[in-house]
């Protein structure tokens, strides 16, 4: 009771359908968008009751994980019911892009990416023998960038940059083979649902919707190299569900940061938040007007159009 039926939701299911949690969580945000298309219609009593199911369906959910956690001892978040699998890309997508990381076993969701970081980093360094593996891990960006773990998303995005295949082509097959000349299945070649995976991963370490919390975050993926670089960086007219998305940063050696934000933003009920990067062995030393700060390197929003300046001050 309580999850959706048994289903093949992906490959890895094929040979057996399992409850998967990955058709789970796209349930529950699925009620949660027909709330938000019929309550500008008039339709309250709709929203109401969709929401509440949302809710219910959730509380389901969550409860299913902790139970299979605790009855087959896992240290990692599990895939399915049945299963009990380690799915890091399964789980990505429930953090990266349905936005249920504050809803997750937290332990256990931390357990996950670090095991996840590991086998990447075994694997490519050479500790660990394997064959292949699907880019459907970029969205693991996304993850690292909601949870606040910058230079973890800038490691996998500057490797899966480097391992497009075809070279040349500028985009990933289904399947990456460890040798070049594998006879293997490569899957669909251009695979646009990597692709779409990437873009999404891009745009999140720009802008972070976090729609459980109602607010919207700013850069907590950009690297500082980025805005050092000559002109900084510049976003026009990203989409974000709180409106477009004009955003300037660039730095003056590493002592300051200009930051400008446009105003085709509706700041949302809990807030619209920046996160900086810093240069290495620096810390913020002071933020220019129109920026409060709201927690280590974070800062609140409260007026658009913005302008302000950031200084830093190296640590001795």
């Amino acid at each position: 009771h309580g999850l959706l039926p048994e289903s093949a939701s992906h490959e890895g299911y094929l040979a057996h359908p399992v409850h998967s949690y990955w058709d789970d969580f796209w349930g529950i945000r699925g009620l949660e968008a027909a709330a938000d298309l019929v309550e500008p219609w008039g339709d309250a009593e709709s929203a109401r009751r969709w929401r509440e199911e949302a809710r219910r369906f959730q509380a389901d959910v969550i409860r299913s994980m902790e139970t299979v956690i605790a009855s087959k001892k896992l240290g990692t978040l599990p895939g399915s019911v049945e299963w009990a699998d380690f799915d890091p890309t399964a789980t990505s997508n429930a953090i990266a892009q349905l936005d249920f990381a504050d809803s997750l076993p937290a332990r256990e969701l931390e357990n996950s990416l670090a095991t996840y970081l590991d086998g990447h980093h075994r694997k490519h360094d050479g500790r660990m023998v394997w064959n292949n593996y699907t880019a459907y891990e970029i969205r693991i960006i996304g993850a690292f960038v909601r949870l606040g773990k910058r230079g973890d998303a800038n490691d996998l995005l500057a490797f899966f940059l480097g391992d497009q295949r075809p070279t040349g082509w500028n985009q990933w097959p289904e399947i990456t083979w460890r040798d070049l000349r594998s006879p293997g299945h490569l899957g669909d070649v251009p695979h646009t649902w990597i692709a779409a995976e990437y873009l999404l991963a891009f745009a999140s370490m720009f802008a972070s919707e976090r729609e459980a919390r109602d607010r919207l975050v700013l850069a907590a993926g950009v690297p500082w190299e980025w805005v050092a670089a000559e002109n900084g960086i510049a976003v026009r007219g990203l989409p974000t569900r709180f409106g477009t998305l004009d955003l300037r940063m660039a730095a003056t050696g590493n002592e300051t940061m200009e930051i400008e934000i446009g105003g085709g933003i509706t700041i949302p009920g809990d807030g619209l938040f920046i996160e900086p990067p810093v240069p290495e062995n620096h810390i913020i030393a002071s933020a220019g007007e129109g920026l409060e700060a709201a927690g280590d390197r974070s800062f609140r929003i409260r007026d658009l159009p913005c302008r302000a300046e950031l200084r830093f001050a190296a640590v001795t």
